[in-house]
């Protein structure tokens, strides 16, 4: 088993095994998962992307709420994909 030293900034280096293992380096996030035994899973974290604000722009500012976000994306694809072939 691999263990840690917590710092005083409660800070820990994560082992090299362990960091190879989780194919994690310098930048990427971990993920903790806490079980019903008091212990947690520790995994690499699923990317998180930082909207650039393209979607909020396309969209003329007016974004809706996030069930229908992706409605909205899909269905200006389709106008845009519409007026492209009409236009050739």
């Amino acid at each position: 088993m691999e263990s840690a030293k917590l710092s005083s900034k409660s800070q820990i280096t994560v082992p090299r095994k362990v960091r190879q293992e989780l194919r994690i380096g310098k930048g990427d996030r971990i993920a903790f998962e806490a079980t019903n035994d008091g212990r947690f899973i520790i995994c690499k974290a699923a990317p998180t992307h930082k909207s650039d604000g393209a979607a909020r722009r396309r969209l003329g500012g007016n974004v809706p709420q996030v069930p229908d976000y992706a409605e909205a994306i899909i269905r200006v694809v389709r106008e845009d994909d519409l007026r492209i072939r009409t236009d050739q």
